[in-house]
C-alpha cells in the first residue's frame, strides 16, 4: 500500500492566515519568510505591506517612502522636479514586481511625514546651510506627503486612516504639513472599505469629516480629538452617514448642542463602546435631554467618562434611567466634580444586573455615598476594579466589598492627590486587606499610597500567592525583597527584567 506523500506547499489561504496570527505578535519575524519561495514571499509581503510604516524605524522608514516614489506617474515626478525642486526619480531602482501599493491597509499621516522628512533631509545633507533650508525642507516634504495622500487614497484599499497632527503641533504654522489634503476627493474606491478613522489636531476638521461621510458609510471605529470650532452639525452628520459605527472616542470636544449626541440614538443598535475625555458638557436646561440618545444604546459594552466638565445629576439622569445589559466596562474619572451624580451613577451600576466585569472609579467618594456597598451587591462576578480612595474608612469599605467579589482579577487602588498631604495606610488596614484579597487576583496596585516595609511584608505573608503583577510607590529595597520571598513562598521568580523603577518613585515587579 502506497503511503501518501504530503503536499509540498500550504495552500497559499491557509499560509496568509498562518502569517497574520505570526504577524500580530512579532510582524518582525516574518522578514527571513520572504526568502523562502516566492509563495512564501507574497505570503508575508501581504502582512509586511499591510502598515509598513508601523513595522520599520524611522531611518528606514525614509528609505520605505523611496519604494512608494515607483508608483508615481511620470507626471507627478516631473511635476515634483520642475515646480517643488524634488528629485524623486531613482535610476538604479526598478519597479517592484509586486504592487505593494495593493497591499496597504492602515495608513498614519504621523509616521507617512516624519519618514518622508527625514527623507528629505538626508537628500540635503550636502547641501550648505542657510535660514531658510528647514522651510524649503518643510515645504518639500508637505508636497510630497500631499502626493504621497493621493497615492494611497487612490491606489489602496484602506482599513485605517490616522489624520493626529497633535504631535506635530510644535511645528511653526507656516511650515506645517498639509494634511488637510487627506483623504483626496476621488478616493471613494479606496475608502470604500474604510473601518476605522483617527483625527487630532488643532484644526477644523469640517472639510475631512464632510469628505468622510460622502466617500465611506462602513466606520466601525471612530477617534477625534480636539473640536477646535469644528461644527456639531459636520459630527452629527458625519455620524448618521455611518451604518455599523460600533466605537466613537471624543477628546476635548466643546459643544452645547444637544443634537450632537442626539445623533448617537442612530446607531442604537450598533454603538458597544463609547468614550468622552476632556470634554465640556452643556449647562444649559436641556442638559437634561443631552444623553438621551446615549441611553438608547442598549448593546453598549463599554461607556467612559474622563476629565469632563459638568458631568451633573442633571445630565446623567436618562442615563440612570437606562437599561444597558451588555454593559462590561464603567469608568468614571471626574475626581473634581460638582453636583455630584451618585444616585445616577448607583443606578446605572444596579440596572446593569451583573453584567459589570470592569469598574473604574477615579472619584471623591466622599460626594458618592454608599458607592462601594453598591458596588459589592449588584457586581460579585467583577474582575477589575480601579478606585481612588482618600482615608482610611474608604479603605474599611473597600475590604468589606472584597468579601462578596470573589473573582476579582486586577485590583488598582490610588490615594487621592493633595499637596503636603502624605498619607499613611494604617498597618492594620494594610494586613485586613491581604486577609480579604481573593485568590483570583493576579496584579495589585497601591499608587501614591504610604506603608511602612513591616506591614508590607505582613500583608504579603497573608494575602493569595496568585498575584503575578505588583506596583507600589516605595523605592527602598526592603519592600522589594519581600517580594522576592512572596515569590519563593509560592514557587515563582521574577521574570528576567521583571523590575522596573518608574521615575516617580514607584516600583513595576513581575513575577512568573
Amino acid at each position: 500500500m502506497e503511503k501518501s506523500q504530503p503536499a509540498p506547499y500550504l495552500p497559499p489561504e491557509t499560509l496568509v492566515e498562518i502569517f497574520r496570527i505570526v504577524g500580530e505578535y512579532n510582524i518582525k519575524s516574518l522578514y527571513p519568510c520572504l526568502l523562502v519561495n516566492k509563495l512564501w514571499c507574497e505570503s508575508a509581503a501581504l502582512m509586511l505591506w499591510k502598515k509598513p510604516f508601523e513595522v520599520t524605524s524611522l531611518r528606514a522608514s525614509a528609505q520605505l517612502v523611496s519604494i512608494y516614489f515607483l508608483f508615481f506617474s511620470q507626471e507627478t515626478k516631473d511635476t515634483l522636479l520642475n515646480m517643488d525642486r524634488i528629485d524623486v526619480s531613482h535610476p538604479t531602482l526598478k519597479h517592484p514586481k509586486m504592487d505593494y501599493l495593493a497591499y496597504l491597509r492602515y495608513v498614519d499621516f504621523n509616521m507617512v511625514y516624519r519618514a518622508v522628512r527625514m527623507w528629505v533631509s538626508h537628500q540635503t545633507l550636502n547641501e550648505p546651510f542657510h535660514s531658510g533650508l528647514k522651510k524649503i525642507q518643510s515645504k518639500q516634504s508637505s508636497r510630497i506627503v500631499e502626493e504621497l495622500g493621493k497615492l494611497f487614497t487612490n491606489g489602496s484599499s484602506l482599513y485605517k486612516i490616522s489624520l493626529n497632527t497633535r504631535s506635530l503641533e510644535y511645528i511653526p504654522e507656516d511650515e506645517e504639513p498639509d494634511y488637510r489634503s487627506w483623504p483626496c476627493y476621488s478616493a471613494r474606491n479606496s475608502m470604500s472599505e474604510l473601518r476605522e478613522f483617527v483625527c487630532g489636531g488643532q484644526f477644523a476638521k469640517d472639510n475631512i469629516l464632510q469628505k468622510l461621510a460622502e466617500l465611506c458609510n462602513e466606520i466601525e471605529i471612530v477617534s477625534i480629538y480636539d473640536s477646535c470650532g469644528t461644527s456639531p452639525q459636520t459630527l452629527i452628520n458625519f455620524i448618521k452617514a455611518q451604518k455599523r459605527l460600533k466605537q466613537i472616542t471624543l477628546t476635548n470636544w466643546q459643544t452645547e448642542s444637544f443634537s450632537t449626541l442626539t445623533s448617537i440614538s442612530t446607531q442604537v443598535r450598533t454603538f458597544k463602546h463609547i468614550e468622552f475625555i476632556q470634554c465640556n458638557f452643556p449647562t444649559m436646561e436641556n442638559g437634561a435631554r443631552f444623553f438621551c440618545g446615549l441611553a438608547k444604546c442598549s448593546n453598549l459594552q463599554v461607556l467612559k467618562f474622563e476629565h469632563c466638565d459638568n458631568l451633573n445629576t442633571t445630565l446623567m439622569r436618562p442615563l440612570a434611567k437606562a437599561e444597558f445589559p451588555s454593559l462590561r466596562t464603567l469608568s468614571i474619572d471626574n475626581v473634581f466634580t460638582k453636583d455630584a451624580p451618585s444616585m445616577e451613577l448607583k443606578s446605572i451600576i444596579e440596572n446593569c444586573k451583573e453584567t459589570l466585569k470592569e469598574i473604574v472609579l477615579r472619584i471623591n467618594l466622599t460626594f458618592y455615598t454608599d458607592m462601594l456597598e453598591t458596588i459589592a451587591k449588584f457586581c460579585p462576578g467583577l474582575h477589575k476594579l480601579n478606585i481612588t480612595i482618600e482615608r482610611d474608612s474608604e479603605m474599611q469599605q473597600l475590604i468589606t466589598l472584597f468579601r462578596s467579589c470573589k473573582e476579582l482579577i486586577e485590583l488598582i487602588i490610588h490615594r487621592r492627590h493633595i499637596l503636603f498631604d502624605l498619607w499613611f495606610l494604617p498597618c492594620k488596614s494594610l494586613v485586613k486587606l491581604g486577609g480579604v484579597i481573593p485568590p483570583s487576583l493576579r496584579r495589585l496596585e497601591l499608587i501614591g499610597i504610604q506603608f511602612d516595609h513591616q506591614s508590607w511584608n505582613e500583608f504579603l505573608n497573608i494575602c493569595p500567592g496568585s498575584i503575578n503583577y505588583f506596583v507600589f510607590d516605595h523605592p527602598s529595597t526592603h519592600y522589594v525583597k519581600h517580594v522576592e520571598n512572596y515569590a519563593t513562598r509560592h514557587n515563582k521568580i521574577i521574570k528576567a527584567k521583571g523590575i522596573l523603577e518608574h521615575s516617580s518613585g514607584q516600583f513595576f515587579i513581575e513575577l512568573r
